[in-house]
């Protein structure tokens, strides 16, 4: 890897500057191999075929030329610069445009659903974008976005639908399109368009630009990061030299991995990259529900999934409702895990039932040829990694990241046991902590600088996977990135003594009690949800009014039946009627996170319990799930006034039993 003393790498081979060159030579290595995958919709059956249908390297890397060519053709110039857009939930055809841009210096953006309608103009708008590329059950929507605003949407001249479409539906879509002053193709006309009058690939520059990423932050309208095609290499750079390339459990070596979460986001972006460069196959559910999640795992088998925190907890839920249903499975698997706490191995003579358990578990997820797990976008449970990597046999990492540096610069190794970090920085970056007094978090001691033993602080990060800018945004440009090139990551570290680093918290989200106690909602909230199987959501609220927090929650209910002991449905409704009851609940949790290291007053005295108060559409959480706070405080403003007008639970010390 290139890069000298005191410097940090920016490609993985000297002469390899951007990633399009370094695909190339994949599809030179991996050529045969399998490449992208689906599974067909059978007319005849009415149903979506029970296996994957995948096309080779060779097969994928001809037809991102072609629709390349094409794309150059429909639009007319190659010349001039444009910004295509995708607007779709993951498919083969999402990565095929998205490669066929890379190979014609075409920079792209994406718009997804979760993303609101005005967003979706700011976003079309300030990029000038002339063309989408969309399935066909999203061309009304653009047909309506831009007859709502014509204006903002001048520019806006090309739609492409990446399913064929019949004579009888361009007829319908035509008339609509032709209206607005727009043109409609399908793909498959594009790349037919692109096999017939080919054009010689335009290769990207190190310095051009790649994509514009749009972050949907917590105040304001989106941001747009610009990643450029050297930062790609760089963060790809880390993904090859930090994570592992998983165990093939099939005689001729072939390796799978599922494409769930949303490409619109960097994170599964760079990990379906990380596949492709790696000769790792990438299957697409045919339903991004998480409802079919499951079937599509079964299905495809695959060795490598990344996910999120929340994912790996239903995992961990459906594990232990299935091992509760069988005494002996459950003594056996309790056995399992007491032995691992204790650093000791099962009796020989349990090894086989411990192969042939294991084995079932995995089938039941579908992670029968399992070997690597992904996690990241928030802080996950460690008591989550420990069961599942126990019960499972499979190795888990953590990585810490974001938008603006090509998602992962930090990875947590396989062995790590908890507490789980984010692990070491990769060679791409730099790192430091930036001293928040306001919030107590500091990297040194005051009087002598002597160096404390966890420092911490606001992670800053500078290198070759950083972006330079916001699109269109200098004043955002310089909030985040200081004089000396440093990004304000906003995210609070600490480093403990091996050089690991953790995220525990975030710069700005911290308010007041009536006592003068700081309080940091999200680190107080995390540590909550990482200790307390029931929780899948969690609001933290306090003012200066008041001298204790309140919260509002969101249950999974499997594990609020098991804590109250109820047989039949649980209605939520009554429940927060019920002082005892939640009394009871409030110090459940509370129990939980008794050594923990909060403090009393960071501890909450009472709360309302949903099944999922922070919704999307109530738009409470953005569509990467952070907490919209001030958004939440007013949307949930009655029931907070209406948690402190009863007050404290817990106050006088006593302790309820139901």
């Amino acid at each position: 890897m290139n890069g000298g003393k005191n410097q940090v790498c920016s490609t993985i081979l000297p002469q390899v500057k951007t990633f399009f060159e370094f695909l190339d030579r994949a599809m030179e290595f991996y050529g045969n191999k399998d490449c992208l995958g689906f599974r067909k919709f059978n007319e005849d059956t009415g149903k979506f075929d029970n296996f994957f249908t995948f096309q080779s390297y060779k097969t994928v890397f001809k037809r991102k030329k072609d629709i390349g060519s094409g794309l150059c053709k429909v639009l007319n110039n190659v010349q001039d610069k444009f910004i295509l857009t995708l607007y779709s939930p993951n498919r083969a055809e999402w990565i095929l445009t998205d490669l066929a841009c890379h190979s014609y210096d075409i920079p792209t953006t994406a718009l997804y659903d979760t993303l609101g309608q005005n967003a979706s103009v700011h976003i079309l708008q300030i990029t000038k974008s002339p063309i989408v590329v969309c399935p066909k059950d999203k061309l009304l929507k653009i047909s309506t976005l831009k007859k709502k605003h014509p204006q903002e949407l001048k520019n806006l001249s090309i739609v492409v639908s990446m399913d064929d479409l019949k004579p009888k539906e361009i007829g319908n879509f035509q008339e609509i399109f032709n209206n607005l002053g727009m043109k409609l193709f399908d793909l498959k006309t594009v790349e037919k368009l692109g096999e017939e009058t080919p054009i010689p690939y335009i290769p990207p520059s190190p310095d051009g630009l790649y994509s514009i990423c749009f972050t949907s932050g917590t105040t304001g309208a989106p941001k747009g990061a610009e990643l450029t095609h050297k930062g790609l290499m760089a963060g790809m750079t880390f993904y090859l030299s930090k994570l592992e390339k998983p165990k093939s459990h099939l005689k001729n070596g072939a390796l799978y991995s599922l494409c769930f979460l949303p490409l619109a986001h960097i994170f599964e972006k760079m990990g379906s990259y990380y596949c492709l460069a790696s000769g790792i196959a990438i299957g697409f559910p045919h339903d991004n529900s998480p409802l079919k999640l499951l079937e599509n795992l079964r299905i495809l088998k695959p060795n490598l999934l990344v996910a999120v925190p929340r994912l790996y907890t239903k995992f961990e839920l459906a594990l232990k409702q299935y091992i509760s249903q069988n005494d002996q499975l459950a003594r056996f698997v309790e056995r399992k895990l007491l032995a691992s706490k204790q650093n000791q191995q099962l009796l020989a003579a349990e090894d086989n039932l411990d192969l042939y358990i294991t084995a079932e578990l995995r089938r039941l997820l579908g992670f029968d040829n399992m070997d690597l797990l992904v996690t990241g976008s928030a802080p996950i449970s460690p008591q989550t990694v420990f069961f599942l990597k126990t019960v499972l046999n499979t190795n888990i990492v953590q990585g810490y990241g974001c938008t603006e540096t090509f998602a992962g610069l930090c990875l947590s190794s396989k062995t790590e046991p908890a507490p789980f970090s984010c692990g070491y920085p990769g060679c791409t970056v730099q790192f430091r902590l930036k001293d928040v007094e306001e919030m107590g978090y500091r990297s040194s001691n005051d009087d002598n600088f002597e160096e404390l033993d966890e420092p911490r602080g606001e992670l800053l990060i500078r290198g070759s996977q950083v972006f330079e800018n916001y699109f269109k945004n200098k004043l955002a440009t310089k909030e985040a990135i200081d004089e000396k090139n440093w990004y304000h990551t906003g995210d609070i570290a600490k480093i403990d003594k091996d050089g690991k680093i953790h995220i525990i918290d975030r710069v700005k989200n911290f308010f007041k009690l009536a006592q003068g106690e700081f309080i940091t909602p999200e680190r107080i909230e995390n540590v909550y949800l990482s200790s307390c199987p029931m929780l899948s959501q969690m609001f933290i609220h306090g003012d200066s009014k008041h001298d204790y927090l309140v919260s509002i929650i969101g249950v999974e209910h499997p594990f609020l039946h098991k804590i109250l002991k109820h047989e039949t449905p649980i209605d939520l409704n009554s429940i927060n009627k019920d002082k005892k009851i939640k009394k009871f609940i409030v110090e459940e949790l509370n129990k939980h996170v008794g050594d923990k290291g909060l403090h009393s007053f960071e501890k909450i005295h009472n709360t309302y319990i949903a099944h999922e108060p922070l919704k999307l559409e109530n738009n409470v959480i953005t569509p990467t799930l952070k907490i919209r706070r001030n958004i939440a405080k007013k949307f949930f403003a009655q029931i907070l006034q209406g948690l402190y007008s009863e007050g404290s639970l817990i106050k006088d010390g006593s302790s309820n039993k139901l």
